[in-house]
């Protein structure tokens, strides 16, 4: 999940919402007890890839795309299941020297830190 100001600057500037449209928004992730994320991505206002890798490239990390993406039981086993839920995080390839993992926060720099 995306920090609020660097979502709503992002939707503003990249993707060029209005201030109504945020509000609307905003308004209907309230009363559906939904993240502001979700609702827009769900309502095609925005497109979800497209979104992520906006912010990546915002944040200057790289952006992978997950989704349909067969990774191997011995991989995901390499991060314990209860740091990967807490964290957000999970490990999708991996060679004798290194594990590459995606997280939902890249910036969370304890995490990272910890990892």
């Amino acid at each position: 999940m995306l920090a609020e100001p660097i979502l709503q600057q992002l939707l503003t500037e990249t993707f060029h919402l209005t201030a109504e449209q945020l509000k609307e928004f905003s308004a209907k992730a309230e009363a559906e007890k939904k993240n502001l994320e979700d609702v827009i991505t769900l309502s095609g206002a925005v497109d979800e890839t497209e979104l992520y890798t906006a912010a990546a490239k915002r944040l200057d990390v790289p952006f992978i795309q997950l989704k349909g993406k067969e990774i191997q039981k011995e991989i995901l086993n390499l991060v314990p299941a209860t740091l990967a839920q807490t964290h957000g995080l999970v490990a999708y390839e991996a060679d004798k020297d290194s594990i590459k993992l995606a997280m939902l926060d890249p910036e969370d720099i304890q995490t990272i830190e910890f990892i």
